[in-house]
């Protein structure tokens, strides 16, 4: 029986949003509640945060997140 990590969840579901392999996926040292990855797929990255809890992020979070990655 194969265990699955988290890296192999993480990269199962970037691929399916994607609709590309995923080449990397690598555990980043920020956050400490939740998990953040770097994901590698082709000649880009992205980062992937997985969240802990049921609820989160809260809302409004998301496009205020989106708004600070668009200005810097």
């Amino acid at each position: 029986m194969k265990v699955l990590t988290h890296e192999d969840g993480v990269r199962a579901a970037a691929e399916s949003v994607l609709g590309a392999e995923v080449a990397g996926v690598s555990r980043l040292p920020f956050g400490n509640v939740n998990e953040v990855f770097k994901v590698e797929s082709g000649r880009s990255a992205y980062v992937v945060k997985v969240f802990r809890y049921a609820g989160w992020p809260e809302s409004g979070k998301l496009p205020w997140v989106e708004s600070q990655l668009t200005r810097a």
